[in-house]
């Protein structure tokens, strides 16, 4: 019986049919209905559905207590809203005039307290919030809207998004913005998860090859190279996706780098292994293995370490000597660990260098796969000599044309979302299968069948000399008996 009236209870404190969101409505107990069930409050005329009985309040922005019953009414239908960032008890408004920029910039100069076209919320909208600072980044300019928007270069946030904070006795205020939330679950759930266990089969993949000396040839060094890189930057993202709040801004600047800098190590390893395949092939694979083995890595590396640092290097000095309008400098770690939030600075920086890598990629496999096509027809035509090779370099490209397109598109589609704006459901999953790129590779490059069998020579050396040994005196035998049947056949 008890838990049935708990239930009961349960119902009449939380479904409240009414129009607007707890957070947008205000106390107007006091007021009195009239014959046709409106309430009247302030001779303000509340219609059914615009007002309700509550008996709880939300503390702490999403925990409900429960207070004696009151009314509460979707002021913002009547009223122009504007939140404030303060509580009742917090001398909120003193003075109660604030001033704040409106339409076309124009400063305005308001008498909260006396003028009856504005009403105040209170409280923070959110937990999280940021602070815009127009005096410093032209992005974060913003105005309040005639219907108590605020709006900001690319976007309107309600009152469900933003606040202001009054200065200290002073009439002017702060703006301050939720934090999205488009992304929240998948920023700080599945994005780190994803990353969390990509990880473990990153390093499996890296023991595999650093313990086979078959694997560590200028191509398996190249694949370490940029599995190194993906590690490190798992890893500074998954610190900055789950403690960006808690970090000192040194801290934040430095995870910043480190972020920026392994994703160019990234993106320059992966064209490097694109290119790689592509020189081989035009080449011939005789030619690279005696004479570019250990030269070609060691430009490689060059190329693949020196390049992101030298690059990062320009960045800093851009940004801490500001050699740039302040719209186009990165700014990394200032607001969040990372460029600061302008659709121009992630272009100059990040993806439009990333663009370009991969056109270029795309255009190196697609030359690849001419240079084996041809290859197959000579071997069809009868050239012998070239087939070894031939199976050698498909087999190859095969799998560096697998591993593009999981490292290579995964990118893209990356760059796509961010083009569009998007945040939709298809763009989130390929998000997610950006995070578990360590998955793929590890079966891509560990899982097939000639790795294994390198794995298994490895584990259990004995077993298989025995095999080899028994495998040769059949190949020997066969030849023996290809050479007698002509012999035979002329007798």
């Amino acid at each position: 019986m008890k838990f049935l009236v708990f239930l009961f209870c349960l119902n009449s404190i939380y479904c409240q049919n009414i129009s607007c969101d707890f957070k947008n409505t205000i106390d107007i107990s006091g007021g009195k209905f009239d014959n046709d069930k409106n309430y009247i409050y302030k001779n303000d005329v509340y219609k059914l559905g615009d007002y309700a009985e509550f008996k709880y309040k939300i503390v702490n922005f999403t925990e409900k207590i429960l207070v004696d019953p009151h009314i509460r009414g979707c002021v913002c239908k009547f009223k122009t809203c504007i939140r404030m960032c303060c509580q009742k008890n917090d001398n909120c408004l003193k003075p109660s005039e604030i001033t704040f920029p409106q339409d076309k910039g124009i400063e305005t100069t308001i008498n909260l307290a006396k003028n009856k076209k504005y009403e105040i919320l209170l409280e923070k909208p959110c937990k999280d919030m940021y602070k815009l600072e127009p005096e410093d980044d032209e992005e974060d300019a913003w105005a309040i809207l005639t219907n108590g928007s605020l709006q900001t270069r690319d976007k309107i946030h309600n009152t469900d998004s933003y606040c202001l904070l009054q200065l200290d006795n002073s009439k002017n205020v702060d703006a301050y913005l939720c934090f999205e939330e488009e992304d929240e679950i998948s920023r700080f759930i599945y994005y780190p998860v994803g990353m969390i266990l990509s990880i473990p089969f990153l390093i499996l993949t890296l023991t595999v090859y650093a313990a086979i000396a078959d694997l560590r040839n200028i191509h398996g060094k190249c694949l370490m190279c940029y599995i190194c890189g993906l590690i490190v930057l798992y890893f500074c993202l998954i610190h900055i996706q789950t403690s960006s709040a808690l970090l000192e801004e040194d801290s934040c600047i430095s995870s910043g780098y480190v972020l920026y800098i392994s994703l160019l190590f990234c993106f320059v390893w992966l064209n490097i292994m694109c290119y790689d395949i592509w020189f081989v092939s035009k080449n011939g694979l005789t030619r690279v293995f005696k004479n570019f083995e250990h030269q070609g890595f060691i430009l490689y590396a060059i190329y693949g370490f020196a390049s992101p640092v030298f690059i990062g290097t320009i960045v800093y000095l851009i940004d801490t000597y500001e050699l740039l309008p302040t719209k186009f400098l990165p700014r990394i770690g200032h607001k969040r660990c990372w460029l600061q939030e302008n659709r121009i600075v992630e272009a100059i920086y990040v993806y439009i260098p990333m663009s370009i890598l991969i056109i270029i990629n795309i255009i190196l496999f697609l030359m690849t796969a001419r240079i084996i096509w041809k290859a197959q027809k000579i071997t069809k035509n009868g050239d012998g000599d070239n087939l070894v090779k031939e199976n050698v370099l498909r087999s190859r490209f095969y799998i560096y044309l697998r591993l593009f397109i999981i490292m290579g598109m995964s990118w893209f589609m990356e760059t796509l979302s961010w083009i569009f704006h998007n945040s939709s459901t298809v763009f989130i999953v390929t998000d997610i299968f950006n995070c578990l790129q360590g998955v793929f590779i590890f079966i891509i490059c560990v899982l097939n069948f000639s790795t294994r069998q390198l794995i298994a020579r490895r584990c259990c050396p004995i077993d298989y000399s025995e095999e080899e040994e028994e495998e040769n005196t059949s190949d020997e035998a066969n030849r023996q008996l290809k050479q007698k049947t002509p012999a035979i056949a002329e007798t």
